[in-house]
């Protein structure tokens, strides 16, 4: 391995019989050759990932060892050398190796890290001295290192030519680790990625079918730009690790490290056609979760099961692999600004409800809203700012007289929770599937004649409705669609010609279009109607910053953050590519479905309880892989956003919640150190 010659060695074992192997690294070669032994204090080492508390919601999971050195002053030996040498190095000359082995015989690699020269502590003690030395993994130090071409691609990269999204990210993890964190030597695997997509029509999910290898991004996005004229004036890269989070963001994954390698997985850890969406919000326990329906879209604004489609669009959507939760906690609040877009972004300025047909189809179309309890005075308000307009016919002509004068529109809800539906006539809820049907206009002839309006111009309406107290507590499911009605035309018959179009205006402060569910005179959480720059979704709001990655206004530059989409032989420079990688037909870019269900939906990983346990016997092995990540492929784990692990007791303290195993045609996906170094020519793509 590219680690360098390795001069000291400290092995012990812990409580459980397991067995370490701290191996220290000179990568200047002063210190060696010749290996030394050297003691460790009762903790053996202490590893910690980031991940606790607030850092839960981070992608980037940074983790650090800590090893206290035993160490004698005055006498001359490789510990002692190494301690005096660390202390005038620079960054990145020592690293650490830690392996681990159930029986002495066979070793592999528990963590590799870089040891920080600029924190190293020597407690003042009589007898053996005492170093506190620490290590990082290194992601951390990404803030330092500006995202620029050394970074990406070494002196090949190019700011506007193609990569894709495996290449930058594996590309900037080598580069990167090739100068400061030098663990892998050319033809090591050191990367396992484990993001999946797929869409109804598409094969069960496979590393050959990963969206990092078939989709693509300019380098350009991850430069602070000032334009003159249109022209880039000015261009200030951002920090390798923003661009890794931002990368991590819109496909909502994490990065750690793990047994000496990189893993990239999704935040739910994976998923599959049957297990529960992404982005569906959850309720708090499902042992056996009932899946339904596919990811669907709804004029720019998406939701989760059976939506009814606008303009003819064929239903698709993206499923990620995965494992399915036993405990599902709300939703979060997210909002983000996108860089350089002026025109409508990703996000529609308003739903237009489709036409209601019956009851059962109404049903069909409902949406989870998020997982709601009966206690403590309960209820559900929806608050909709409708606008109503007249887009032909004029009752004010002798032609048109009767036949718009009767026209009337209703706006049609369903509200059910559990197998309770709410009857908005009598106030209360019942087991038979019921409308809320809320007059918007009732005849032209009102508008006309007693408040002189002809709706030639759009007009606003408030809807408010409020329920009784909840029945059950389950998962809120909510529909809206609207009916347009024409009784009489001038021939007095019960048909004719409908002039009307109705929609859900976006969610302001002083208008509000959201569903919410409330305890106490408390808003628990709301399902707000959106547009651009405004705050998306639930119950606690996160400023996620300026977001690099989406679906900006034009189709060339200066919008480099758009992804570009391959058929799986070419990519489009211009234009991002639609599903035609998997289904026909379909004509929705990538970026914008990813962005939309991460924003719209962020789950809170509130965790259960913190875990404080000891690992024991033959579980040590199990339980500390599932510790640090849930990146096994079978049984239950649990899972830790963060935690810190004492590897002499065993014992282990953090955040966790449970997985219940349902895998499905997933595997590893390896990425070597050959194959990066070509420059692509200019217009094309980087695979």
């Amino acid at each position: 391995m590219a680690l360098g010659t390795n001069f000291l060695r400290s092995e012990f074992q812990s409580n459980n019989g397991v067995y370490y192997r701290i191996n220290i690294y000179d990568s200047t070669d002063a210190l060696g050759p010749g290996l030394s032994t050297f003691l460790v204090d009762d903790n053996g080492f202490t590893l910690t990932f980031k991940g606790k508390g607030k850092e839960r919601y981070d992608n980037i999971k940074e983790s650090n060892v800590t090893i206290g050195m035993m160490f004698n002053y005055g006498v001359v030996d490789k510990a002692q050398e190494f301690i005096t040498a660390l202390q005038t190095s620079e960054q990145g000359r020592f690293k650490i190796e830690i392996l681990r082995s159930d029986d002495d015989v066979s070793y592999s690699t528990f963590w590799l890290g870089i040891i920080l020269a600029d924190i190293l502590t020597i407690n003042d003690q009589s007898g053996p001295s005492l170093a506190n030395i620490k290590a990082t993994c290194g992601l951390a130090l990404m803030k330092d290192i500006p995202f620029n071409r050394d970074v990406y691609n070494g002196t090949n990269g190019s700011e506007t030519v193609l990569y894709t999204m495996r290449n930058i990210v594996t590309n900037f993890l080598r580069l990167y680790t090739g100068g400061h964190a030098d663990f892998f030597a050319s033809g090591d695997n050191y990367w396992y990625e484990m993001t999946h997509w797929y869409e109804d029509t598409m094969p069960a999910p496979s590393a050959a079918n990963s969206p990092w290898g078939l989709s693509a991004i300019y380098p350009n996005a991850f430069n602070n730009i000032e334009y003159n004229d249109g022209e880039p004036e000015k261009k200030t890269p951002i920090s390798a690790y923003d661009a890794l989070q931002s990368i991590l963001d819109c496909w909502g994954c994490r990065i750690f490290q793990r047994g000496g390698k990189w893993w990239v997985v999704h935040h739910d850890m994976w998923r599959n056609d049957s297990s529960l969406h992404y982005y569906r919000v959850m309720s708090k326990v499902s042992a056996t979760p009932n899946v339904t329906g596919t990811l669907g879209e709804q004029n720019t604004f998406f939701e989760v099961d059976n939506v009814g489609e606008i303009d003819n669009n064929d239903i698709h959507g993206i499923k990620l692999a995965g494992g399915t939760e036993t405990y599902f906690p709300p939703l979060r609040k997210t909002r983000a600004t996108y860089s350089n877009w002026t025109e409508a972004g990703i996000l529609g300025a308003f739903q237009e409800p489709i036409d209601f047909v019956d009851i059962a189809t109404l049903e069909s179309n409902l949406i989870d809203i998020g997982y709601v309890e009966a206690v403590g005075d309960a209820f559900i308000n929806i608050s909709h700012n409708l606008r109503v307009k007249r887009i032909s016919g004029d009752p004010d002509t002798s032609n048109d007289l009767f036949e718009a004068w009767f026209d009337y529109i209703h706006i049609v809800y369903m509200l059910k929770v559990g197998s309770f539906y709410y009857d908005n006539d009598t106030g209360e809820w019942t087991t038979t599937p019921t409308l809320i049907e809320i007059p918007v206009v009732t005849s032209i002839y009102q508008f006309s004649y007693v408040d002189g309006n002809s709706l030639s111009e759009w007009q606003n309406v408030q809807i408010n409705i409020s329920t009784a107290e909840l029945p059950v507590s389950g998962e809120l499911e909510y529909a809206v669609e609207y009916i347009q009605g024409n009784p009489y035309t001038t021939d007095g018959s019960t048909s004719g010609t409908l002039f009307y179009d109705l929609h859900i205006l976006p969610h302001t402060a002083n208008n509000p279009s959201r569903v919410q569910y409330t305890i106490d005179g408390e808003n628990s959480f709301s399902r707000s109607f959106l547009t651009e720059d405004q705050d998306s979704s639930a119950n606690e709001e996160i400023d996620l910053g300026e977001m690099r990655i989406g679906d900006g206004p034009g189709t060339s530059s200066p919008y480099w953050g758009r992804i570009r989409v391959s058929n799986g032989t070419s990519f489009a420079n211009e234009v991002e590519e639609n599903w035609q990688a998997w289904e026909t037909g379909t004509e929705d870019r990538i970026t914008q479905i990813l962005t939309e269900q991460h924003f719209a939906g962020q789950r809170d990983f509130t965790p259960k309880k913190t875990l404080r346990f000891q690992v024991k016997d033959t579980k040590a092995y199990t339980m500390l892989m599932a510790i640090i990540d849930n990146t096994d492929l079978t049984d239950t784990k649990y899972v830790c956003n963060g935690f810190k692990f004492i590897a002499n007791t065993d014992e282990v303290e953090g955040e966790y919640w449970l997985t219940r195993s349902d895998y499905v045609g997933l595997g590893y996906t390896f990425n070597d150190l050959e194959g990066y170094g070509f420059n692509p020519s200019p217009g094309e793509w980087y695979f």
